[in-house]
C-alpha cells in the first residue's frame, strides 16, 4: 500500500527570496523550513520595479512595503562632477515601483512566513 507523504522543501537563506518562496510554496500544499546564517539582517536599498512589487501583491504585502519605502517612476544617475549618466522610467501607466531599505523589505516578508507558521532556523 502506497502512502502519500506531504511534500517538504528545504531553503537556505532568508534574505528577500527565501520566505517569499517559501510563502508561496505553502499556498500549493509544500512545507517549507528556511536556514539562515546571519545572526541579524543587512544590507542597503534597493529598487523594487513594478513587477517585484506585484509579486508582493500576490502575497498581501505590497501596502506594507509601500508604507515603508517610497514610491518611485524615474531613476537618474549622475557622476560626481553633476553630469548626466543616464536615466530611465521604472514604473508607468498606474504601475508602481518603490525605493526600499532592504532589512525593513526582508523583515516584512519573513515575519508574515513566520506569522503563518514557516520555520526560520540560524545555524550559525
Amino acid at each position: 500500500m502506497l502512502t502519500k507523504h506531504k511534500k517538504k522543501a528545504l531553503i537556505i537563506g532568508c534574505g528577500i527570496a527565501g520566505p517569499a518562496l517559501a510563502l508561496f510554496l505553502k499556498r500549493v500544499g509544500i512545507d517549507a523550513e528556511i536556514y539562515e546564517a546571519r545572526k541579524s539582517s543587512e544590507g542597503y536599498s534597493l529598487s523594487l520595479s513594478c513587477n517585484g512589487l506585484a509579486v508582493l501583491q500576490e502575497l498581501g504585502l505590497d501596502q506594507a512595503v509601500l508604507d515603508e519605502g517610497s514610491v518611485v517612476s524615474k531613476w537618474l544617475m549622475g557622476n560626481s562632477k553633476g553630469k548626466s549618466l543616464g536615466g530611465g522610467v521604472l514604473a508607468g501607466g498606474g504601475l508602481k515601483s518603490v525605493f526600499i531599505k532592504r532589512v525593513p523589505l526582508g523583515n516584512i516578508i519573513s515575519d508574515e512566513a513566520e506569522r503563518q507558521g514557516i520555520r526560520i532556523t540560524n545555524w550559525l
